[in-house]
């Protein structure tokens, strides 16, 4: 029976003086049915405090009859059990009648509402209800299936305070460790106080601060008052094993030594710091908060994440800043960073490296409600397209608190917002945005199935829609010359533009094969040619585009386009020259043969306006986002020339990439980690910087 490996004491008194009682307690004629009285009487308003002394059983009942419990012997006395305020159960039985040395048996225990509860490490568990508790007496109940019948006997008992007619060593088996609220934050050591026959001398206290050995330990702490019942090590050795023991001196010398008491200080609670609420001065955020109260500091630790509370894929924090001084309650965030609405954390840290755990909005944690001029008002970019003649770029997403995604231009040296669409294509079925600069002036053009949506490019307002006459597009690009080419699963087609009108003037059958998800992409070189490719192909094919728009010279080429991202395919007519930036690839454009292949940046996000440089980072876009990620604020630019890199710091984390018309290197950037500019993090936090070099 579980119940049964507990309270040795008891199942020995009852072996002992009840079994008289079981042969006349049980009728072998008529059973009756008797309520389980238990919990009744039960004392709910005990006092803990009272528990805490040496008691032995004097008095047992069982169905109304009462027995004394007599000692062992005169000499050994009485068996003995204690309550220790740092949970610990401790019996003590006398089982050797000549040298009186008792069985120690430890178990943990609570009291709740009149209830002690005993159990053991494997979750076992006894309880006794308590009638009376005083400083002279204690009586209680407990249940015990003493015939093992399958019923529970319900027994009474009567202790009394006891002291062992010899001084006996039960003290060294009280040494804990307090684990118990409020005793969570510290290393407090605590055991029962000396209350035997002698002259109490001193307690002492050993640490251990490696390899948990008595040799090797240091004697940190004296104590000389008797009524002393604990220790907290305020100053102990920053290791990841902490080992105690201690010892009771009396005046016969020493009484008690315990074993070593192993301490994992990882885990400790550290106390929380009240933040008040941060003042924005200009674009600086000044915090401070209360002092530290608490055991252990180590410093405080100011954080900034994109997120108020709770969890999930792409919330993040950054640490800003570690004060080491105690008293130091202050901190001025002069460079907050591109996030809309940054919340700040404070926490305290100790020396094992515990943190606060607590954090909750206004109270150690704070939302400010403050962007940078340079962030962008969007949760996430779908597509971008490059002015190459101005400081601006054209971005399609979802703006914040706009139920749509729709287009915007971007200054990114006023870092102004110069025109938002009043018209949100409010389509998943879009093909590549461009910026095309003809005859009808400059325009953003967004190819939906069988149309292209035209946009002004200097107010965004949408100008109207040119039908293709079911022709699906999959690429397009303006030629000049009023010639348009276009590209769906089949044909190569080349049109001229009327307004809002196409006029069909050439087509060809490309690739004899069908691809899924279209991505042919179209790409112009010099000489009137383009090229037209598609990841799944072998081979690219190369026509050639007459002044008038004529389709003709096709032919099969080495395979240049092997990405279904147009942006991995550039071209440079300066150093005639074919990129591909995911495979590291530059080629001709007169053969089309492979020239070299360039080993850095890992990530190639763009080129130079002439062709001799690769721009990118070495963030991986298939890395996990958690803050253990090898994500780097650095830009990598590849000379292909000299086949050297240089690498710049970034504000934020580089995502593409590009050198404007002014020859310097712009990247459009996040502030925290992203795998992508689509990603949707839980704060607006893309911006434009420009790579200072």
């Amino acid at each position: 029976m579980i119940k049964n490996q507990f309270n040795c004491i008891l199942i020995f008194i009852i072996l002992g003086i009840f079994t008289i009682f079981i042969g006349c307690s049980k009728d072998d004629d008529q059973e009756q049915e008797v309520p389980n009285p238990f919990y009744a009487n039960k004392l709910d308003a005990a006092n803990p405090e009272k528990l805490d002394r040496i008691w032995s059983i004097f008095e047992g009942e069982l169905l109304g009859e009462k027995v004394s419990i007599p000692e062992n012997n005169p000499e050994c006395g009485r068996d003995f059990f204690t309550y220790s305020k740092n949970g610990r159960y401790s019996e003590y039985e006398i089982i050797d009648n000549y040298e009186c040395i008792p069985q120690i048996n430890n178990f943990n225990w609570i009291l709740n509402k009149g209830v002690i509860t005993i159990s053991n490490p494997l979750g076992e568990s006894l309880e006794l209800v308590i009638l009376e508790l005083t400083d002279q007496k204690f009586v209680f109940k407990a249940e015990i299936d003493f015939d093992q019948d399958g019923k529970e006997d319900l027994f009474t008992f009567t202790a009394k305070p006891y002291q062992p007619p010899t001084d006996k060593d039960f003290y060294s088996t009280s040494f804990n460790r307090d684990v118990i609220i409020p005793h969570y934050d510290k290393i407090r050591l605590s055991w029962r106080p000396y209350q035997g026959f002698n002259n109490f001398i001193r307690y002492e206290i050993y640490r251990s601060d490696s390899n948990c050995n008595k040799s090797n330990a240091k004697l940190i702490s004296t104590i000389s008052n008797q009524d002393t019942d604990f220790f907290i090590d305020e100053d102990p050795a920053v290791s990841s094993e902490l080992c105690y023991f201690f010892k009771l001196y009396t005046d016969k010398g020493l009484l008690a030594e315990s074993e070593m008491i192993s301490v994992d200080p990882i885990g400790l609670q550290v106390a929380t710091v009240i933040v008040a609420e941060p003042q924005l001065n200009g674009e600086n955020i000044d915090l401070s908060w209360s002092k530290y109260d608490g055991y252990y500091f180590a410093y405080y630790e100011i954080s900034v994440r994109n997120y108020t509370d709770g969890s999930g894929y792409g919330f993040q924090e950054e640490v800003l800043a570690q004060i080491n001084d105690i008293n130091t309650i202050k901190y001025k965030d002069i460079d907050p960073p591109f996030l809309s609405n940054p919340v700040y954390i404070i926490r305290a840290v100790d020396i094992f490296g515990n943190k606060t755990q607590e954090t909750t909005p206004e109270k150690n944690s704070w939302e400010v409600l403050f962007k940078r001029s340079e962030v962008l008002n969007m949760t996430f970019i779908r597509q971008v397209a490059i002015d190459p003649e101005e400081t601006t770029i054209y971005v399609y997403g979802k703006i914040l608190n706009n139920p749509e995604e729709n287009f915007q231009k971007f200054n990114y040296v006023t870092n102004s917002v110069e025109a938002i669409s009043n018209q949100s294509p409010n389509t998943s079925s879009e093909g590549t945005m461009k910026l095309v600069k003809s005859e009808y002036g400059k325009e953003l053009i967004f190819p939906v199935s069988d149309e292209l949506r035209i946009y002004d490019a200097d107010n965004l307002n949408f100008k109207y829609t040119i039908s293709t006459n079911g022709f699906q597009v999959s690429d397009f690009e303006y030629l000049g010359n009023n010639i348009w080419i276009m590209s769906d699963n089949d044909y190569l087609m080349s049109f001229k533009r009327e307004g809002n009108s196409l006029l069909e003037i050439s087509r060809q059958i490309h690739f004899s094969e069908h691809q899924a998800f279209s991505s042919y992409q179209i790409l112009p070189i010099s000489n009137d040619q383009i090229i037209l490719g598609h990841y799944n192909e072998n081979s690219s094919l190369l026509f050639t585009i007459s002044q008038t728009g004529e389709i003709t010279n096709r032919t099969v080429i080495n395979s240049v386009i092997r990405s279904a991202d147009e942006s991995d395919i550039k071209y440079s007519s300066s150093q005639n020259k074919i990129f591909g930036l995911k495979e590291h690839n530059v080629y001709s454009d007169s053969n089309f043969n492979l020239l070299q292949t360039f080993i850095e940046p890992n990530f190639a996000l763009g080129i130079s306006t002439n062709g001799d440089l690769i721009l990118g980072s070495n963030n991986d876009p298939t890395w996990s986002i958690d803050e253990n990620s090898l994500h780097e604020k650095k830009a990598i630019v590849y000379n292909l020339s000299t086949q050297s890199k240089k690498e710049y710091n970034t504000k934020g984390y580089p995502h593409i990439i590009f050198q404007n018309y002014l020859g310097e290197l712009i990247s459009i950037s996040s502030g925290f980690k992203r795998k992508n500019l689509k990603d949707y993090p839980p704060k607006p936090d893309i911006f434009i910087e420009k790579i200072i070099q």
